[in-house]
């Protein structure tokens, strides 16, 4: 009796947790909408990224692709758009691959209002799409209240607010997905090319995964779209492109302006990654503090990930091969040191993975995840990176947990 009156309490409560995620995902989405679509502006809040998208995409239709990530180009070109300057540098930097720029130029056909809301619903479509595929495990109410959830976080939100681009990016790690689950691991890579729009996660996440056949799929096809388009691009405009991302990541690392001038500059007490843990706790212009404590954070978790693995290889079959995939895209993305809020959506990518682990706890997991999600809605606010602690804190429970284990078939 005492066992069926504990089941029925757990019900209750999980159900009302859930209740509680979908009304945070109504109020956020309803947030998002009420600022892109009313106020006579399609830009009057205080989410301006989607101009510098647009602004790399109005130069490279026009022929003016070299000039992408030019700060006098750009701020002339953006203040066509909103009258006054943004952002922290008073411009909004373009600070994706020159491929990105040339495939998103028919947006700049049409006017930014249109290109916007265009964004957007495209986005959303993306967005359904993906969680409704990776709630498929799920019965049919409890799917579909995961999807209500997980379209709403304040990850999401920010993505569609902020026009980014990390639905796409995560639609296409999904795909990727898929395609490790039958096997065919060029395809996984293929899909996987598109994380190539923020390099510093594509690279390293493959690399901790230790999957070399998924990583010359994924280099093999963005060298030969990059190769396709070099008649339109140049190749000068890499050498650019690189320099430019070197000395932005390198900003990340010396105050991002708070005490020498940098080519990136912003508040990366924001930020959810490990670095932006240690900046909100000490301050951004204790450069030299920050930098030895986020190197040594990130030597011990690769340590213990190297540790916990060693013997692992990539994987979709036992559950250690499971928990290092997702030990891996958690690692990955802390460590990236321009982690911002849109990117957090990507930990979506470990709701499959873990739905193979646990069977019987799919709903529970999910809403898990979704309301530490949430979490950077206070982290946003008063940073006290509740997100970043529980998430580099999941990767050592799963470190030490399994460091000894022998694969445990499923």
């Amino acid at each position: 009796m005492d066992g069926k009156f504990t089941a029925n309490k757990n019900f209750k409560m999980i159900w009302l947790v859930a209740f509680l995620l979908v009304i945070i995902s109504g109020l956020l989405l309803f947030s998002c909408f009420k600022e892109i679509f009313t106020g006579g502006h399609i830009f009057n809040g205080h989410h301006y990224d989607f101009i510098a998208f647009y602004s790399a995409a109005n130069l490279s239709l026009h022929g003016h692709i070299s000039q992408i990530y030019d700060q006098s180009a750009l701020s002339q070109l953006q203040l066509q758009y909103v009258n006054h300057p943004v952002g922290a540098a008073g411009y909004m930097p373009f600070m994706n691959p020159p491929l990105f720029a040339l495939l998103i130029s028919p947006l700049a056909l049409i006017s930014i209002t249109s290109a916007r809301i265009l964004w957007l619903f495209t986005s959303l479509i993306l967005l359904v799409v993906t969680v409704y595929t990776i709630t498929k495990p799920l019965p049919k109410w409890q799917r579909l209240a995961s999807v209500a959830v997980l379209i709403g976080t304040f990850p999401m939100f920010q993505a569609l607010v902020e026009g980014q681009p990390s639905i796409l990016i995560l639609f296409s790690g999904l795909l990727a997905y898929l395609f490790a689950r039958q096997k065919q691991l060029m395809w996984c890579g293929i899909f996987l090319t598109p994380l190539f729009i923020k390099p510093q996660i594509a690279i390293f996440g493959l690399l901790i995964m230790k999957q070399w056949r998924v990583l010359a799929g994924m280099l093999a096809s963005a060298l030969a779209v990059s190769i396709a388009a070099l008649p339109v691009t140049g190749i000068k405009i890499y050498g650019t492109y690189l320099k430019y991302l070197i000395e932005s990541i390198g900003g990340h690392f010396l105050g991002a302006g708070a005490t020498v001038p940098t080519v990136w500059k912003g508040s990366i007490g924001n930020m959810a990654s490990i670095n932006g843990f240690f900046v909100a706790l000490l301050g951004q212009n204790r450069v030299t503090l920050v930098n030895l404590l986020t190197l040594l954070v990130v030597i011990i978790g690769l340590s213990l990930f190297v540790l916990a693995f060693r013997k692992v290889k990539f994987g979709l079959t036992h559950k250690n091969e499971v928990l290092m995939l997702t030990a891996s895209i958690i690692l990955a993305l802390l460590i990236n040191p321009h982690f911002y809020a849109q990117d957090v959506i990507l930990i979506y990518l470990i709701l499959p993975l873990l739905f193979i682990y646990s069977l019987k706890n799919r709903f529970t997991i999910l809403l898990l995840v979704a309301a530490i999600c949430n979490l950077l809605y206070l982290d946003d606010k008063i940073h006290l990176h509740l997100f970043t602690l529980l998430a580099f804190g999941l990767c050592m429970v799963i470190f030490i947990k399994f460091s000894r284990l022998h694969p445990i078939k499923i």
